[in-house]
């Protein structure tokens, strides 16, 4: 069965980017009645294999101490709150998962995988949650930027990845390719029609119109913002996450 589609931003680190979300969630509510029935609020906490190992990330504005992600998630019915998890030991995937599964306490409800094809086999600690496998640069390099056989190469993972997201960006806030990125929402959802699917890639209150094409095509689309909602210091910008989150809703849910 189809996921609902979400609103997503990635790179929460503390308490009062939470209470933001609670406050639009809250106020969505009230604007459009049980309009979470339709869409979720995606809250991504960043981890990575340097981070759960007590290595200092090249972003510590974006990836907290892996000890307080349960104090980070929303606890809240419009919630869907994900650990997005980059490694590079794939061989111990399957321990480094359950590692996080247990640090992410009682409101985890999934993962977003960044990393290039894991092996399916290491991914059934995640079995019955939401699986969000990022499909990036490195993993469209991987197979010669082909998304028929991209959306060949997603049949071993059904039965546990729920959704893809293509993001070509990496969190940099580069403007997403839009054509490009149509072409791998075409390709999956012919193979794959209960495959949630997401996009992502420089999006903000001021470039959802990059979306138009990919929206009149799959309106159930899922986005996720992390670059162009931070500001100077890298820091996430929360008048720029208010200001995204309700330009979203006004453009998928008039």
């Amino acid at each position: 069965m189809k996921q609902l589609p979400y609103f997503g931003v990635t790179g929460f680190m503390k308490a009062n980017e939470i209470d933001a979300v609670r406050c639009i969630a809250n106020d969505f509510r009230s604007l459009t009645g049980y309009w979470y029935d339709k869409r979720r609020i995606m809250i991504g906490v960043l981890a990575s294999s340097k981070t759960l190992a007590g290595i200092p990330n090249k972003w510590p504005n974006r990836y907290p101490d892996p000890k307080n992600i349960s104090g980070i998630f929303l606890p809240h019915y419009a919630a869907l709150n994900l650990i997005h998890y980059a490694t590079d030991d794939k061989d111990s995937l399957h321990d480094q998962l359950q590692q996080l599964i247990h640090l992410g306490g009682s409101l985890l409800d999934g993962f977003q995988l960044n990393m290039r094809w894991p092996h399916p086999a290491k991914l059934v600690a995640l079995k019955g949650m939401r699986v969000v496998l990022q499909i990036g640069a490195g993993a469209m390099g991987a197979i010669g930027d082909d998304p028929a056989f991209c959306a060949k190469c997603l049949d071993e993972y059904m039965g546990t990845v729920t959704d893809v997201l293509i993001d070509a960006s990496g969190g940099k806030g580069i403007p997403m390719q839009t054509e490009a990125a149509l072409r791998y929402v075409r390709a999956i959802r012919e193979r794959h029609p209960d495959l949630g699917i997401g996009v992502a890639g420089g999006l903000s209150s001021e470039t959802l119109n990059l979306l138009d094409p990919i929206k009149a095509f799959a309106p159930d689309i899922s986005i996720d913002a992390e670059g162009a909602l931070r500001n100077s210091e890298d820091h996430l910008d929360t008048a720029k996450m208010d200001s995204y989150l309700y330009a979203a809703k006004r453009y998928f849910l008039p």
